[in-house]
């Protein structure tokens, strides 16, 4: 497409999304930046991040960014809200975190934290929803460090059975790592859906992480690897009760506000409006 539009066969512009490991060479680990997308950059293309930082990236390979629009990867608000009538264990704390099981989703980080809330006699226990090739290295860490009772790999789910664990679960962790090349998560929609199922969320300052939270307010954005700054802030939501409901209700706010498919469709609209109006 965009050869065809650099030979003027494509009149129109052409609307591309990146989503993260399109933007990181080499791309899937074997195509090479020798001006991979200098046709795509060029004249009056729109690139659609989904974040800043994606958008950062972006335009490091080249494109301008007065062709870059943010538009975030939205949530389904009716599909993703919280139990009314929710049951709340008042005996043990339920942690969560949902991704594929690699090493940028840095789970083992969240097992880490897990030891150390246990260390200190809290009571907690932690869901592990995915799957993927570091499975194998997950389950020897958890055998290696006695953790077998208190974490659960439950393996790939449906989105509806994805929601069920987030509305059974108390707090949402979100462990997202630099790899050794430098790739991070570009946004991180599982963050969003537990919010709007009511969780408040502890996650790593990673890559575009940051603007699916409102520090201090639906969650606390810790130092990227910092196992220490999660656990206290995780102990901190498992200490007090009133700060943990009162940022629960505003993390379902947050999302419903900034990242509807609702609201979200309407910035589409505009987007293809412009370019159908000649803007």
């Amino acid at each position: 497409m965009d050869v065809l539009k650099k030979i003027d066969f494509i009149k129109s512009s052409l609307i591309v999304s990146f989503h993260g490991h399109d933007a990181f060479f080499p791309i899937n680990g074997f195509i090479p930046n020798n001006g991979y997308y200098n046709k795509l950059f060029s004249g009056d293309n729109k690139i659609i991040a989904n974040t800043p930082y994606l958008a950062e990236v972006i335009s490091e390979l080249g494109c301008s960014k007065s062709n870059i629009n943010t538009i975030p990867i939205p949530v389904d608000v009716d599909f993703f809200f919280p139990l009314k009538n929710k049951v709340v264990d008042t005996d043990t704390v339920k942690l969560i975190t949902v991704g594929r099981l690699s090493h940028v989703k840095g789970q083992v980080y969240a097992f880490q934290v897990l030891k150390k809330l246990l260390d200190l006699n809290y009571k907690v226990s932690l869901t592990v929803v995915g799957e993927g090739n570091e499975r194998e290295k997950l389950e020897r860490f958890i055998e290696e460090n006695n953790l077998t009772q208190s974490v659960k790999l439950v393996g790939s789910k449906s989105q509806s059975e994805v929601r069920d664990f987030l509305r059974n679960s108390d707090i949402f962790l979100f462990t997202s790592v630099a790899t050794n090349e430098g790739r991070r998560e570009t946004q991180g929609l599982a963050t969003l859906e537990a919010q709007a199922c009511g969780l408040p969320v502890v996650v790593f300052d990673s890559g575009g992480v940051k603007f699916t939270v409102k520090d201090g307010e639906t969650g606390f954005l810790v130092p990227e690897f910092d196992t220490e700054a999660m656990t206290s802030g995780i102990i901190e939501l498992i200490e007090n009760d009133k700060l943990r409901k009162k940022m629960s209700k505003q993390a379902v706010q947050f999302v419903n506000e900034v990242y509807s498919q609702r609201g979200i469709d309407v910035t589409w609209k505009y987007l293809y409006e412009s370019l159908s109006n000649g803007k």
